[in-house]
C-alpha cells in the first residue's frame, strides 16, 4: 500500500471519530484549512513532481522491510 493510501484512509478515521484522538470541528476546519495553503503556495505541486522524477525513493512505513 502506498503512503497516500495509508494517509487517506488514516485522515478518513481520523475526521469520523474512528481514532484514538477524536478533533474538534474547530480543529478540523483548521487543517483543512492549512491543507488549502499548502495547495494554493503550490508546495505540494513541488513534491509531487520531485517524487515523480525519483520514483524509486518511495517511502517506507513502519510496517514494511527492506
Amino acid at each position: 500500500m502506498w503512503l497516500q493510501d495509508k494517509l487517506d484512509a488514516m485522515r478518513e478515521d481520523f475526521e469520523n471519530g474512528r481514532f484514538p484522538l477524536v478533533p474538534t470541528q474547530d480543529q478540523l476546519d483548521t487543517m483543512r484549512r492549512a491543507t488549502r495553503t499548502l495547495i494554493d503556495s503550490r508546495q505540494v505541486d513541488d513534491a509531487l513532481r520531485l517524487a515523480t522524477r525519483h520514483p524509486r525513493s518511495r517511502s517506507r512505513t513502519r510496517t514494511e522491510t527492506v
